[in-house]
């Protein structure tokens, strides 16, 4: 495990008024691939900055793994969506299923 990332979001309102801030912390040490981790889920509305290094016993404090992230303010971690890719075993016992069916 390593250190993170503190990443402030500013949210300014489409109908005008007060920004909105919204800290995160990010279970990864790069300041530029934290602030896409939390950019990619952000509308064209919301600043996202690299704030500061958040210290590893922090990280493992949170539980989070390489990759999650923490809203401040939320209790639970959030995990980024992984992609899962059906192995050949599932496609197989598909095919043997539709094939007997017939």
């Amino acid at each position: 495990m390593a250190d993170g990332q503190v990443v402030l979001v500013t949210t300014e309102p489409l109908g005008g008024g007060s920004p909105v801030r919204s800290v995160y912390f990010v279970a990864e040490q790069d300041p530029e691939k934290a602030k896409a981790i939390i950019g990619e889920m952000m509308a064209p509305n919301e600043k996202v900055e690299a704030w500061g290094r958040l210290p590893e016993t922090a990280v493992k404090a949170l539980g989070l793994r390489p990759g999650d992230f923490i809203i401040i303010g939320v209790r639970r971690r959030i995990s980024r969506p992984r992609v899962h890719k059906p192995s050949f075993a599932l496609l197989n016992c598909s095919a043997s299923r539709s094939a007997n069916s017939r």
